[in-house]
């Protein structure tokens, strides 16, 4: 998966970025790995984070009113 600021300058996001930045901002990641189908977060919840996909994919349901979900 690679280390926290590997994943940071990898990232277009964060181009450009000076290098004691990138390690200032490595210094707070959390490098996660979620397996198929598994929950990353939930609609409603509070978030504090930002979450990069560096790769995979990543599907996006909301509650679709009346009980279901509806995948976007």
């Amino acid at each position: 998966m690679g280390s926290a600021a590997e994943v940071v300058s990898s990232c277009e996001l964060f181009q450009g970025l000076a290098p004691s930045t990138i390690d200032r901002l490595a210094g707070l990641v959390e490098v996660e790995t979620f397996g198929d189908g598994e929950l990353v977060f939930e609609q409603g919840a509070p978030r504090t984070s930002l979450y990069v996909i560096r790769e995979g994919n990543l599907g996006v349901s909301v509650g679709s009113g009346s009980g279901g979900d509806l995948r976007i």
